[in-house]
């Protein structure tokens, strides 16, 4: 219904006399199928990337080429979500409210927030509940289409997480690898300012006691709501330096082995980082299931990445930006 009313709106655009000298406000930069794709359906699937560049306030030519890198990798997503919403129609799948609810009830979860400071933490990266919630349909009708089309596909042998390891020890030694210990105290977003008070000062503490030789292993055992870590000295294993973004990665990289960091804010939480030993590479069979589902992501994206290919040579495609 919604491309046919699409395809009345351009018809009329092209054949009504009175758009003669009206002033275009719409581009079409991509069909897939009979579905033409917008200007405007672009910059809404990049909306929270453009917010920020806009925030960064960088130089115009700087910025113009930013927004173009942005619009582009945005319409291959819109491209691709078209190309998968089309498969799902014709394999009669469908997701509903009651899974999408049950995916951000799961995700307050998994994160260990209630489901209004998830949502409230997604519109601090530029996304309503209702962008939020159009995300998690796209992922899991995504989900369900690829186990349905590639989870035959897919298979991990011991020679496959072999190879993965291969690949692993290979990053480590190319790039910076970084053991990282964590302690996070959450700060929920209905406390009292003076709750809050004492939850800063309370890590300003345990930062202080680690500097000065604070047995790190049980304070984050003791102190840390990240439940994941507490029992690994607030480690979630070596790892590569690129893996981490933004002011974490800064913060890391300016850590000699042993240093904390002072407390900061990260997200919902306080943070304290200390950066461990360096590490040394594991053998294979103490990270063999990591490699085994290391083997097995990079497998599924390689086919989905091909079966995309073959929507795409299968549909009539035509992107014109």
């Amino acid at each position: 219904m919604v491309s046919k009313l699409r395809r009345s709106f351009f018809l009329c655009a092209v054949l009504s006399p009175s758009w003669a000298h009206a002033r275009v406000v719409e581009r079409v930069v991509a069909v897939v199928g009979d579905q033409p794709v917008l200007l405007s359906d672009v910059r809404e699937r990049g909306r929270a990337v453009l917010g920020r560049l806009a925030a960064a306030q960088l130089p115009e030519a700087q910025r113009a080429a930013s927004e173009g890198q942005i619009l582009h990798e945005a319409l291959q997503r819109v491209v691709d979500e078209r190309l998968m919403s089309l498969a799902a129609e014709q394999a009669h799948l469908a997701v509903t409210e009651q899974e999408v609810d049950n995916a951000l009830k799961y995700r307050a979860t998994a994160s260990h927030v209630s489901l209004v400071e998830l949502l409230a933490e997604a519109k601090k990266q530029g996304l309503s509940e209702d962008d939020y919630r159009a995300e998690l349909r796209r992922q899991l009708l995504e989900g369900k289409l690829v186990q349905l089309r590639l989870g035959k596909r897919v298979r991990v042998s011991d020679e496959d997480a072999r190879a993965a390891y291969g690949r692993f020890v290979r990053e480590m030694s190319v790039e910076p690898v970084v053991d990282v210990g964590l302690i996070a105290l959450r700060v929920k977003a209905d406390i009292s300012d003076s709750d809050k008070d004492k939850r800063l000062k309370q890590a300003e503490e345990l930062s202080a006691s680690a500097n000065m030789g604070g047995d790190f292993c049980k304070m984050a055992a003791e102190f840390s709501d990240d439940t994941e870590t507490k029992t690994t000295c607030g480690s979630r294993g070596p790892q590569p330096l690129s893996a981490f973004a933004g002011e974490l990665k800064d913060r890391l990289a300016a850590l000699k082995i042993g240093e904390v960091t002072p407390a900061f804010v990260l997200g919902d939480a306080l943070v304290i980082l200390k950066l461990r030993d360096k590490p040394s590479v594991p053998a294979f069979e103490a990270v063999k299931e990591q490699m085994i589902e290391r083997a097995y992501s990079e497998s599924m994206e390689k086919q989905r990445k091909a079966w995309l290919g073959e929507l795409r040579r299968e549909t009539y495609v035509d992107v014109r930006m």
